[in-house]
């Protein structure tokens, strides 16, 4: 019972022979004196507050870790904000200043708020020549070097292609392919026949909107960069 609660026994050394069977050997002290059975006593107790302490203090340790974290966090949160309120103040004087405000709010913390902001300041730029609605969020975005064409890539691993005239959409749009991942770079040749695009495993290359032979990768790496020359 003594074991179960944790506890250690202290006898006098002319017990030992009653204490042979004791279930481990240093669960009972023996002491040849009433000053030995104290000493090993505090021993004991102190063992037992140490433990109790050192808990004690991880558990303060981890709460103030969490506290630090959510500080931190409302810290650059009220910091995003203050820059969303700087963009939209700048926009009537400033759009291009305005834009770097709600971008750099944005990346700081996404939220309703910053997100307003950003978007404030992309449609209020006099460079805007349109949007258009992707299959899914974008996460890349790039243009053929005749500019006639944009491409976008999703999250969901969507490769699309826009047609341009003057820098502005025509309305001409086609879905190119896919990919098993969120498309982290997209490129096309010089007319946008060619499209080339990769996730964080897998190369795909279409043209004239038909997949080609998938590029093998060497074992263990990842592709960085796509690029098509010119002539595809």
């Amino acid at each position: 019972a003594a074991r179960r609660k944790g506890l250690r026994l202290v006898a006098p050394v002319a017990n030992r022979p009653d204490a042979a069977h004791a279930p481990e050997p240093a669960d009972v002290m023996f002491a040849e004196t009433l000053r030995q059975a104290d000493r090993y006593a505090r021993r004991f107790r102190t063992g037992r507050l140490a433990t109790v302490v050192a808990l004690v203090l991880a558990v303060v340790a981890s709460g103030v870790v969490v506290q630090y974290r959510e500080a931190t966090a409302r810290e650059r949160m009220a910091e995003a904000h203050r820059l969303a309120e700087v963009s939209g103040e700048l926009l009537s004087t400033d759009v291009a200043l305005a834009g770097l405000f709600a971008e750099r709010a944005y990346r700081q913390h996404a939220d309703p708020q910053t997100r307003k902001a950003l978007f404030r300041a992309v449609t209020e730029s006099p460079h805007l020549a349109g949007s258009v609605r992707a299959a899914g969020t974008v996460s890349v975005v790039a243009a053929s070097q005749s500019g006639e064409r944009a491409l976008t890539g999703t999250r969901s691993g969507d490769v699309e292609v826009w047609g341009l005239e003057d820098g502005r959409f025509t309305g001409h749009h086609r879905r190119v392919g896919g990919l098993p991942g969120s498309v982290e770079t997209v490129a096309s040749d010089a007319d946008g026949r060619v499209v080339a695009a990769s996730d964080d495993r897998t190369v795909s290359v279409w043209t004239a909107g038909q997949s080609s032979p998938v590029p093998s990768l060497p074992e263990e790496q990842t592709p960085a960069a796509v690029a098509v020359s010119p002539s595809g």
